[in-house]
């Protein structure tokens, strides 16, 4: 009897057993599929805000020796104003050595030594002659104005000098090294450790620019110190001032990006959609 009513049921109502079948297995599957996500999510949430918790703390931590309050603190803190002055100091001693005279002026504090230089490898060897001890020479012998140096003169030209060497300051080598530390940390995030190294290729270059800033003031060396008694008393302070702003500040943005970048970073739950 059942098999002759099944005979006579339309063969689409024949196909509602399959269907049903389907859906069956269908939603057994997505149910389990969530099961397995809801509870993989459960055994990585604790992994997860583990190392959460420890990118917070390295990122603040970057955060802080980063909070430069606006470009003219960011070029003081950075190093580069140090490596500005070191730079400009060793050009007017050279100055002053090639003209036979001893600076002993226009310093103040204490000279800073260089941690590290980035060589020029294209200066001119002509330019950079030793120079070799010889017979002691007197300026001006019925002034005050009195140097004494055992070297001969250097006759430099100056209109066409050619930087050999552009140093870096202690304090801007320890900013580097620290960049370089945090961006090949694991715990940092990829984003930040790529902006962390275009901030070190920044901030190198930078200090590149100030070869050609030295090599310019190095042309002007004669107008600012016409006589030796001006060289002797020399003061650095005009030097700065012909590094061009947008060419001084422009690693500035950079800095701004990557502390944006963190806070939104630190701010959400990025970490936990993993």
């Amino acid at each position: 009897m059942i098999d002759v009513i099944w005979n006579a049921l339309p063969s689409v109502w024949k196909q509602v057993p399959t269907v049903a079948q389907v859906f069956f297995w269908g939603t057994g599957g997505v149910l389990a599929i969530l099961t397995y996500r809801r509870a993989r999510k459960s055994i990585l949430q604790p992994a997860k805000t583990e190392v959460f918790k420890l990118q917070v703390g390295k990122l603040q931590s970057l955060l802080d020796p980063l909070d430069w309050n606006g470009p003219v603190d960011a070029w003081e803190r950075s190093g580069l104003a140090e490596s500005f002055e070191i730079n400009g100091h060793e050009l007017i001693d050279r100055y002053a050595t090639s003209k036979g005279l001893r600076r002993s002026g226009g310093v103040g504090k204490a000279r800073v030594k260089p941690a590290s230089s980035l060589i020029n490898v294209e200066a001119a060897e002509d330019q950079f002659v030793l120079i070799e001890p010889g017979e002691k020479r007197q300026e001006k012998p019925d002034t005050d104005v009195v140097e004494w140096n055992d070297a001969v003169k250097n006759d430099i030209r100056w209109a066409e000098y050619k930087h050999w060497a552009v140093h870096i300051g202690p304090k801007l080598f320890a900013v580097l090294e620290a960049i370089t530390k945090f961006a090949a940390d694991p715990v940092v995030p990829t984003f930040v450790a790529e902006e962390l190294e275009l901030l070190h290729s920044d901030l190198t270059e930078a200090v590149e620019r100030m070869g050609p800033t030295i090599e310019k003031c190095a042309a002007l060396m004669a107008e600012h110190y016409p006589a030796a008694k001006d060289v002797i008393s020399a003061k650095w302070d005009w030097l700065p001032n012909q590094l061009p702003s947008d060419e001084k500040y422009a690693f500035y943005g950079r800095v701004e990006r990557l502390r944006a970048s963190i806070r939104t970073y630190l701010k959400s739950d990025q970490m936990f959609d993993m």
